[in-house]
């Protein structure tokens, strides 16, 4: 169900806080930095795993910090029927593979 997909484990993989704004923060930040030094495009993996709030919140500053940056999530299983996907591609400031 939708809280699993947002809150349990996914095959072994770290789980972050993103309630924890010093997290939220230090990812912004280290981002910014790869930014700053020439990636132009973001591609970041399992976006369905992580509130779509946190996602308005990152693309928001991360395109406010270098405007042209192309940000594109990966969410499995994804397609034009699928309510969720489309939801999150209309409203996270990303698009989706």
């Amino acid at each position: 169900d939708e809280w699993q997909v947002q809150n349990c484990e996914l095959s072994g993989l770290a789980t972050f806080n993103e309630n924890n704004v010093e997290y939220r923060n230090y990812i912004k930040a280290a981002i910014k930095q790869w930014l700053d030094r020439g990636v132009d495009a973001l591609r970041v993996d399992t976006v369905k795993h992580m509130p779509i709030w946190f996602w308005q919140e990152f693309n928001g500053e991360i395109q406010t910090h270098k405007p042209d940056v192309f940000i594109f999530g990966e969410w499995i299983y994804n397609s034009p029927n699928d309510e969720r996907s489309v939801e999150f591609a209309n409203r996270s400031g990303m698009t989706l593979l």
